[in-house]
């Protein structure tokens, strides 16, 4: 593990599943290799071996909120940025190095991410669910979120591809939030109210995995 890294990549778990593992994987082929990956889980999670060392960090509660999660992995962050993902979701090659190129052009961007398209690995009636996501007649102008759409400034992104500056994190406290959804909505609206700009970019992708039509979707859209 790198003693100062640039990115610190923060994914919270709960049950991590045989996919977890394989995905992990995916973060071998980043192009951009200064970064530590922090896994925030339950306080009896048992874990796996990993493919590569990573920093684990465990709730000393047996139940904790997403948002509670994700102020413990910025705790131990080490990296200039936080980069938010989910356990059910892994990287594009290029999410590390596209997204530090928007970061170095304006030093007033605190956050950057982009959308969390269907992974390719995902069965037909996983892929239905995310074709459900696509489609702007169910989605409307949240479709950016699962497609690549022009590069703008938004008013928040999802936690799913979220990156954020640490220095900005320490300064509203981190998360401070017990939702179990809806923390990402609330951090990013308390870094516009404090004046930094949150960049939504097509080429910073994570790749997302669905759940299958009808209940496993129906399901997932509860949870979001």
């Amino acid at each position: 593990m790198l003693n100062n890294p640039k990115f610190s990549i923060i994914i919270c778990l709960y049950i991590p599943s045989e996919r977890f593992y394989y995905d992990l994987n995916k973060y071998l082929n980043l192009n951009f290799k200064d970064f530590e990956v922090i896994l925030v889980t339950e306080k009896n999670t048992t874990l796996k071996e990993l493919p590569f060392q990573a920093n684990v960090v465990k709730s000393t509660k047996d139940r904790i909120s997403l948002g509670e999660k994700r102020d413990l992995g910025i705790k131990a962050a080490k990296g200039k940025f936080c980069a938010f993902i989910d356990d059910d979701a892994y990287p594009d090659k290029d999410w590390l190095l596209n997204a530090l190129k928007i970061f170095n052009a304006d030093s007033k961007i605190g956050a950057v991410g982009g959308p969390n398209v269907t992974s390719p690995d995902d069965g037909f009636w996983e892929k239905v669910g995310g074709f459900i996501y696509e489609s702007y007649l169910t989605s409307g102008k949240a479709q950016l979120r699962f497609i690549p759409k022009r590069k703008r400034y938004v008013m928040e992104l999802q936690g799913v591809n979220l990156i954020i500056k640490k220095d900005i994190l320490n300064k509203l406290g981190g998360f401070k939030s017990r939702l179990y959804s809806g923390d990402d909505s609330k951090v990013c609206s308390n870094m516009r109210l404090s004046g930094y700009k949150i960049v939504y970019d097509p080429k910073v992708i994570v790749y997302h995995h669905r759940r299958a039509f009808p209940f496993g979707h129906l399901k997932q859209i509860k949870n979001m």
